[in-house]
């Protein structure tokens, strides 16, 4: 009897510590997907609120960055494993050295991104000796710069005003500038208070493309995670891109407006599926413009460069990029 004690009090405690050690390998396997104030990003909340994370076995928390730079700065640290950037973003973060890879084409800006002039500005022409604010290296000012000089309009014939979004929508709204490069819901908000669009990223497919980066840690020991993630992302890319109410509903709610008021919004981005991915991350060709994913962030790379933000495009340009994901 005392035997059969013995060997069940033996099983009840490697039974404990197997148990523990389950809930640490679990933990461990969490993963931080970083987002900031975007319309595409409201998405990631909704894979939480319907369950779709836990129907692909993926442990996920979502970590909103309302301001951009900080999101890179977390995901350079490694306090986050992922991180929704602009291609010229990826590129800055990982030519400084920081051990990043994009895994993933989330959208195309397609209308999201603007510019909201005042009323006196009828043409780009009429940019000739105004004020334009748009942040520095960012897909929003490769997009102002490529769209004036398609015009005849460099940066020596208009005021340029180095702002983020958040805070150009604010300087136009008040007045100290006559146009702003925006993305919603900064443009919305431009608008309402009396803006209207001059030109947008629709003009320019892929031009402005937002990508998820991920760290080398989270991709060297979270591999199983990740490959869920994106099998659960891919979900509710279908189910965007097929009207799905209840799925765009619970990105409105996330982001605290009706769902009347998110539709037009995020009909402005285009979401890109597996197979869109696939593609986008195929070998290096100007022939596709800016849905090649490697083009597009060379050409923004060479912005960067013109700007001094970075000597010159890295020896190992193409490390940047990891497709396994995409692919499995």
């Amino acid at each position: 009897m005392r035997k059969r004690i013995a060997m069940l009090t033996i099983l009840t405690i490697v039974l404990l510590f197997g148990a523990c050690g389950t809930k640490k390998e679990t933990a461990d396997e969490k993963l931080k997907v970083g987002i900031t104030q975007w319309t595409g990003c409201y998405a990631w909340y909704a894979l939480d609120k319907l369950g779709i994370y836990e129907t692909h076995d993926v442990d996920v928390e979502v970590v909103m960055f309302p301001n951009f730079s900080d999101g890179l700065n977390a995901l350079a640290s490694g306090d986050i494993d992922t991180y929704l950037t602009s291609t010229a973003s990826a590129l800055n973060t990982f030519a400084n050295g920081n051990d990043i890879q994009i895994i993933l084409v989330e959208d195309y800006s397609f209308g999201a991104d603007a510019a909201v002039a005042n009323s006196e500005i009828k043409t780009v022409e009429d940019l000739r000796g105004k004020t334009i604010a748009a942040e520095l290296g960012t897909g929003n000012y490769v997009l102002m710069q490529e769209y004036l000089a398609q015009h005849g309009l460099y940066e020596k014939d208009y005021n340029y005003v180095n702002m983020t979004a958040g805070d150009a929508g604010n300087a136009f709204i008040s007045g100290h500038v006559d146009c702003a490069m925006l993305w919603d819901p900064y443009v919305t908000e431009a608008v309402n208070a009396g803006g209207h669009i001059l030109f947008t990223s629709a003009d320019e497919e892929g031009i402005i493309s937002l990508t998820i980066a991920a760290n080398k840690t989270a991709i060297t020991d979270k591999k199983e995670a990740l490959t869920n993630l994106m099998d659960a992302w891919f979900e509710g890319v279908d189910r965007i891109n097929s009207g799905d109410k209840e799925f765009i509903s619970a990105m409105a709610d996330s982001a605290g407006i009706t769902y009347e008021e998110f539709v037009p919004m995020v009909n402005t981005v285009k979401f890109l599926d597996r197979n869109a991915n696939i593609q986008a991350f195929g070998p290096e060709t100007d022939t596709m413009g800016y849905t090649n994913l490697r083009n597009c962030t060379r050409v923004h790379g060479e912005f960067l460069v013109d700007l001094d933000y970075i000597d010159a495009i890295p020896d190992n340009f193409d490390e940047l990029f990891n497709d396994s994901f995409v692919n499995n």
